[in-house]
């Protein structure tokens, strides 16, 4: 009974979840009345040049640090954390400048857009890359109030400039300086606990930086290069469906996605955070995490067997009496979206067990693989001149697989005995002139 108390882990686990998901929820129902505003006040064209913007932050955003940021969330030493935190930084520097500089460069080269694009994605991508150091700091001290209220207070700030920018006719640059404008905002809410120890990160000596880099070195060369092969194989689906179905195809595409991916990422993204923060604190203690490896993984298959039910069951009427019968094909595309959405949402939940047990190699050669699943059967579908249900249906299936080998490669990092794992024994050897 003791462990069900309102002070147990598990209890602790939901609850910190539960915060961050109603954040999330909040921040997505401002974002959808926003999406409305801005259909009145922004031609096509201006949303298709905003577009382009939100592409680089999409694509670049969350690998600026080259994942160096997640480590901060376990790191036992203060010290070692805020060397860390200096190397995250600077890498952010470098890599968004960079990329916007060269985004920008393609972008003129190849659509003729305007230079002056580098200087908002340069904004973006340095703010973006701030936000995700300072997520996990405050994921480090389980300020999950604080990150919760955060997410909304960027999206307010965002819909709101955004908003009063095209109503005087700033075009696609409000939108871009509503974006920007929001995530200062973010930063500005988020950054006071970091900013109280910045006299400590200023101290800190260089050789504990480069220190910093060669522990978690597994994070640039496996880590990073797997993040991008999972985005990847994502934004290969509608690349696919587009060329094999045509434009209506990859409308319902979208439309289903996007009606059954934004709840699954906000309960997804919440769990995930929360989980690594958990299974850290018990690695570092034990050796292993099995107790909150299996909590999570069961609160997650449940909530995907629920998920599926509900899709296979109601997906293509409600589709179409909430869209109208031309988007009638959105619920046939969302019960083949199922079996991969429900084996990312309990696989994506736990695959931080990789990066947490130093198998960032294992990583990049799972999402490797279900990259090249995903374009092997885009191949195969244009080779043998598939349907569009039966592509779909063999991405999804594909994909599903992919995730399960995740989830079983992460069950078992869960297990292993991390006292003798070269990475920990080198993070404790190597910052031990730096404890306090």
């Amino acid at each position: 009974m003791h462990r069900l108390r309102s002070g147990s882990p598990r209890s602790g686990m939901l609850r910190a979840a539960g915060q961050l998901a109603s954040g999330a929820a909040a921040a997505q129902v401002v974002s959808f009345f926003a999406s409305l505003a801005y259909a009145r006040l922004f031609a096509p064209e201006e949303m298709g040049l905003y577009a382009l913007v939100l592409a680089v932050e999409g694509m670049f955003g969350g690998v600026l640090s080259l994942r160096y940021e997640a480590m901060l969330v376990t790191e036992p030493s203060t010290m070692r954390a805020l060397a860390l935190c200096r190397v995250c930084l600077r890498f952010v520097a470098v890599v968004g400048t960079v990329a916007a500089l060269g985004c920008a460069a393609v972008y003129h080269l190849l659509r003729g857009e305007t230079l002056l694009l580098a200087v908002p994605m340069l904004g973006l991508l340095w703010l973006r890359g701030l936000i995700g150091v300072l997520d996990s700091w405050n994921n480090r001290s389980r300020d999950y109030g604080l990150m919760a209220g955060v997410t909304v207070a960027r999206a307010l700030a965002q819909a709101a400039v955004s908003v009063v920018l095209g109503a005087l006719g700033c075009g696609a640059w409000g939108l871009v300086l509503g974006h920007c404008l929001g995530l200062v905002c973010g930063v500005y809410r988020q950054a006071g606990p970091l900013l109280r120890l910045l006299p400590e990160m200023r101290a800190i000596p260089r050789e504990a930086m480069h220190s910093a880099i060669r522990t978690h070195r597994r994070q640039a060369l496996y880590a990073t290069p797997a993040a991008f092969a999972n985005r990847f194989a994502y934004q290969l689906i509608p690349l696919l469906l587009e060329a094999l179905s045509g434009p209506a195809a990859l409308g319902c595409y979208t439309m289903a996605n996007k009606a059954l991916s934004l709840p699954l990422n906000v309960l997804s993204g919440s769990m995930s955070r929360v989980f690594f923060r958990e299974a850290g604190d018990a690695y570092h203690r034990t050796g292993q995490f099995r107790r909150p490896f299996r909590r999570v993984s069961v609160f997650m298959a449940l909530a995907a067997a629920a998920m599926s039910a509900a899709v296979v069951l109601l997906a293509p009427g409600a589709f179409r009496l909430l869209y109208g019968a031309r988007w009638a094909d959105c619920g046939t595309m969302a019960r083949l979206m199922v079996p991969m959405l429900a084996a990312r949402l309990v696989a994506s939940t736990v695959a931080g067990s990789l990066q947490l047990t130093g198998r960032q190699r294992q990583e990049l050669a799972l999402q490797g693989m279900m990259a090249a699943m995903t374009l092997g059967c885009g191949v195969l579908g244009a080779r043998l001149g598939w349907p569009m249900e039966a592509l779909l249906g063999s991405v999804s299936l594909c994909l599903a697989l992919g995730y399960g080998a995740v989830w079983c490669c992460a069950a078992r990092a869960a297990g292993v005995q991390g006292a003798t794992h070269p990475i920990r024994r080198g993070c404790h050897q190597q910052f031990e002139h730096s404890r306090e």
